[in-house]
């Protein structure tokens, strides 16, 4: 283990992260006393899909073969890979009797644990940390967090919570200049592409303003940011660029086609009243409030902060909350029109993650350095009492969207039903996509593969991710569909291995093929790279950022003069 990771955990008092486990624990609370909804179920789905697959021998499952009741499912061509490979490490807990849903709350509540300690880390560099690791616990408690938590149930997002206080901790170093940091900063921006794309592209969005901002005149700072964040779109180019090819084979979605609707744009406000959620929206609306005090009171008294470093960084803290808080708004639209090529990954309402990195900072700063001596060196906090408060307030909050652990719920999880509403191909229609229209499709046990036109027989030797294998029977030329979806992934051959062409069903989008008469072995594989010679490129790109990564570990000094991998902290 690197010694700085040994330095960091042996600096910090036991009871600090004794508190903050202890927070990450009432944090996820209610899901002990509550079945929540939203779309858990489907990161549920996703779990097991992924993690079979993974441990079947697929190091890469981004085609998952057994969901939807054998139909299959394009969801990992697009969605993050990352939070994924963390499931499937505890994925053989299920085998011991746990199940997928107490897999999914295990997991948050060790994406809380990173998320705390991760903030603790970046907010120690300011301040005392006594106040790092009042406000990290905070940080678990914030509107938006219990948003991602509990009404949406965010899987992915809750991971990248922990990563972004990482990648500003280090872009806030690199404008110190506190040495290069290349390595490490394109180490984070690459898992955090690798584990929710939205957050990391507003992330580097403001924390490219930060840069701008915090360093002048000086170039140095910007080009090595710069290089971090091409050298993190690097390691993950394996996953981004095959997605950005592949998603024009989708059906054009309302997140796709034009900016997302702001009912769920300013705290979700028009989502929770809508559903009655009135308590909630109101501490909402109080804590952003509250807080904004605190933003307030921050710039009128700054003069207080004796280091010119944060005095500066205040303001432009309170810059980009501003900012971030004005996109929440419809009037942001022609922002968002100037940033028009990743406006279908910036979205409106994820900006709170960027609100609440702000709040985050203004709140260590305000306790540290504007609190006066005499308050501050008689305040004590009764963590216990804080922590106890924290917990009633979300179960209030979760108790008013709840959702019951029915038999349905069950049916889908066995079915691993994932019909996912923006994983839809274009040649599906929507009537034959759904949560319903799977489970029906389901309870007709409907063949693997059949006969639609023609006569003949066909038996399936082989099904599963390492390919299909049918041995088709007939006197005259048949028509084969397969239950399975249609998409330019797959390809078909038939005995020494000539391409025979599939195509999409009307309306189903399943696999139809037109087979020859005799005897014949027909065989189907998928591959992402489909002759595209980018797709091939960005596998190779990956691959040789991830070999400068080793060799950057290996060697640490040309890369990053702070140290190692063990500097994240």
């Amino acid at each position: 283990m690197p010694q700085s990771i040994i330095l960091f955990f042996k600096t910090v008092p036991r009871h600090y992260f004794i508190l903050m486990f202890a927070a990450a624990l009432v944090n996820v609370s209610p899901f002990f006393l509550h079945y929540v909804g939203a779309d858990i179920l489907t990161y549920v789905v996703w779990m097991q899909c992924f993690s079979e697959q993974l441990w079947q021998g697929d190091l890469y499952p981004r085609w998952c073969m057994a969901a939807n009741g054998g139909q299959g499912a394009s969801d990992f061509l697009f969605y993050y890979p990352l939070p994924f490979y963390v499931a499937a490490l505890f994925q053989p807990l299920v085998q011991f009797g746990l199940s997928y849903y107490g897999l999914f709350v295990l997991l948050c509540f060790l994406a809380s644990v990173f998320a705390a300690v991760t903030c603790f880390s970046w907010l120690k560099d300011m301040v005392e940390p006594r106040y790092a690791l009042l406000v990290s616990i905070l940080y678990l408690f914030m509107p938006y967090h219990l948003d991602m938590n509990f009404f949406r149930g965010a899987y992915s997002e809750m991971w990248s919570f922990g990563l972004l206080p990482l990648l500003f901790k280090y872009v806030r170093r690199m404008a110190r200049g506190e040495g290069k940091n290349i390595l490490t900063l394109a180490l984070i921006t690459g898992l955090s592409l690798l584990t929710h794309i939205p957050t990391t592209a507003e992330a580097l969005l403001f924390s490219g303003f930060y840069v701008m901002a915090m360093t002048g005149k000086a170039w140095q700072p910007k080009l090595y940011f710069a290089l971090a964040a091409l050298w993190g779109f690097g390691l993950a180019a394996f996953y981004i660029v095959p997605g950005a090819y592949y998603s024009q084979f989708m059906a054009v979605s309302r997140l796709a086609s034009r900016l997302y609707g702001w009912a769920n744009g300013f705290l979700m406000v028009g989502g929770f009243w809508m559903s009655g959620l009135r308590l909630p929206l109101l501490a909402a609306v109080l804590s952003i409030l509250l807080l904004a005090g605190i933003a307030i009171t921050v710039l009128m008294r700054r003069s207080r902060i004796e280091d010119a470093f944060i005095r500066r960084e205040t303001i432009v803290w309170v810059l980009i909350s501003l900012l971030a808080l004005f996109m929440l708004f419809p009037a942001s639209a022609p922002l968002y029109a100037l940033i028009a090529p990743f406006s279908k990954v910036i979205l409106p309402w994820r900006m709170q993650m960027i609100v609440t990195l702000g709040m985050i900072y203004m709140l260590a700063v305000w306790m540290q350095w504007l609190i006066s001596p005499e308050r501050r060196n008689a305040w004590k906090m009764d963590y216990g009492v804080a922590i106890f408060f924290l917990w009633a307030v979300s179960n209030i909050l979760v108790a008013t969207f709840s959702a019951d652990d029915n038999a349905l719920n069950e049916k889908l999880l066995s079915g691993k039903v994932t019909a996912y509403k923006m994983c839809r191909s274009q040649w599906t229609d929507k009537e034959y996509w759904g949560d319903e229209y799977m489970l029906k499709r389901i309870e007709q046990n409907i063949p693997q593969a059949s006969i639609i036109s023609g006569v003949g027989n066909v038996k399936v030797e082989t099904w599963g991710w390492r390919g299909i294998d049918l041995q088709v029977r007939s006197v005259k030329p048949v028509t084969l569909r397969l239950n399975h979806s249609y998409f330019p992934v797959w390809k078909a051959t038939i005995d020494n291995g000539e391409l025979l062409p599939i195509r999409p069903e009307d309306k189903t989008g399943l696999m139809l093929l037109d087979v020859p008469d005799g005897d014949h072995r027909v065989t189907l594989t998928w591959s992402i790279l489909n002759g595209q010679p980018y797709l091939v490129l960005s596998q190779w790109l990956s691959m040789l950022a991830w070999l400068a990564v080793a060799w950057g570990v290996i060697s640490v000094k040309p890369f990053n003069d702070s140290g190692i991998i063990g500097r994240l902290f």
